[in-house]
């Protein structure tokens, strides 16, 4: 029975040592950039159109949620792509909106890749291109991407030659700046803003942002799905750093092995004579490497020794 409590006392040790470096935030801690906040606010109609709208300064009659979560898959070995917001309005123009509040450079590339990915989704096969809808990416950025001072930046294929020539393809990429400094924005916009940066926006919208979040502070719903989301990335943290300490585990064997290999070899060699037959009876006995590994070893090892020699 003792032996058995050890036991589990040790298996919580080595579970809470996996656990140490794992970190998310508390639901009541969530702001309205942390992606799961995030995508709660925009599942709100209302909200995600008033901020299309503001961003683009349209008007937008309605708009509509094709899936509650929207994944793109375009083939079975293909990598998927999760959306944090994928919306429509009642023109068929679609917008996915992505939070993105830590600074990565890749973003310019992946809003291509989103652009193709959705794209093919609209497609059915052997449909026209003509049938393409018009799509707007947006990336809200806790940061300057670009490093201009803009508060928005926008982005539509155009003609080097004559930059006023627009090629038309009805695509745009909007990369938000919620740091910007210039002015270059509405004032409900720059409200609207203050609440991505943790400030009290003071227009009718940027409060109704704010309430939103207070509100989804309080559902037990989405904090229970939460709370199962923060077990699924513990659980995928743990099974990474499990796989990193056997694989290094079989590293440091792999290495122990092969500095041992050269001196099993020329112990053989004094018995047989033979360096083939030496080679793979010395990779019958280290389990860790293969007979080309230790082979490669031993010619390295050779190599050296010949090196020193001259």
């Amino acid at each position: 029975m003792k032996e058995k409590m050890n036991e589990s006392t040790n298996e919580k040790e080595a579970r809470n040592e996996l656990t140490s470096g794992f970190q998310m935030k508390p639901y009541e801690e969530l702001t309205i950039v942390d992606n799961f906040m995030f995508t709660k606010v925009m599942s709100n109609p209302e909200i995600c159109k008033t901020f299309l709208e503001i961003v683009l300064d349209v008007k937008i009659k309605e708009i509509s949620y094709p899936e509650d979560e929207k994944t793109i898959t375009i083939a079975s070995e293909s990598k998927s792509v999760r959306l944090d917001v994928y919306v429509d309005d009642d023109q068929g123009t679609v917008y996915n909106v992505e939070m993105q509040s830590s600074m990565k450079n890749n973003l310019p590339k992946r809003s291509r890749y989103y652009q193709a990915m959705i794209d093919l989704q609209l497609l059915d096969k052997g449909a026209d291109y003509n049938e393409l809808n018009k799509s707007y990416i947006i990336f809200i950025c806790t940061f300057d991407l670009f490093g201009q001072g803009r508060h928005i930046y926008r982005f539509k294929n155009c003609c080097l030659e004559c930059p006023d020539l627009v090629l038309e393809d009805d695509t745009t990429k909007i990369f938000i700046n919620t740091k910007g400094i210039q002015d270059d924005i509405s004032d409900e916009f720059r409200e609207m803003i203050k609440v991505f940066n943790g400030e009290d926006g003071q227009s009718e919208y940027a409060k109704k942002l704010m309430h939103n979040v207070d509100e989804i502070r309080l559902n037990k719903k989405w904090r229970r799905e939460y709370m199962q989301l923060w077990e699924i990335e513990k659980e995928r943290y743990q099974e990474g750093l499990a796989r990193g300490h056997e694989a290094g585990l079989a590293e440091g064997r792999k290495e122990k092995d092969q500095t041992f290999v050269p001196l099993l070899i020329e112990m053989s060699l004094k018995l047989t004579g033979n360096e083939e037959n030496s080679i793979n009876e010395v990779a019958d006995s280290v389990p860790n490497l293969s007979i080309d590994e230790v082979r490669s070893v031993w010619y390295e090892y050779k190599k050296n020794k010949d090196n020193r020699a001259q």
